[in-house]
């Protein structure tokens, strides 16, 4: 299977430019680079080279880091509500390896 991590890298660097650009220091967590079950099928050409074609953002200062299923442990323990997109790697790998979590997700 085909790694994503070029897919996820640009995707996540995106973030940390668009969040540096906004002035708005939120956490942002490095996802799955890979799907769990498919080939996976990226649609480069959609949104250019950079995934984010058009605006050239600065590198700022928010930068991405590991171990997204422990945030979103600590999310978990009061009750949430997850607004995702993608193809939900994470929210799959959440719920298969954190099952007993599960009860404080009021919806996906």
């Amino acid at each position: 299977m085909e790694t994503l991590s070029w897919t996820v890298d640009k995707v996540t660097n995106n973030l940390c430019r668009v969040l540096s650009y906004l002035n708005m220091n939120y956490s942002v967590f490095t996802g799955e680079n890979k799907p769990l079950y498919y080939n996976p099928e990226p649609q480069p050409v959609a949104h250019g080279e950079s995934g984010l074609d058009g605006p050239i953002l600065a590198e700022g200062k928010v930068k991405a880091e590991e171990g997204y299923l422990n945030f979103f442990e600590d999310c978990l323990k009061n009750k949430i509500t997850i607004l995702a997109l993608g193809p939900l790697t994470n929210i799959a790998k959440l719920i298969t390896e954190k099952p007993h979590l599960l009860h404080n997700i009021e919806q996906i």
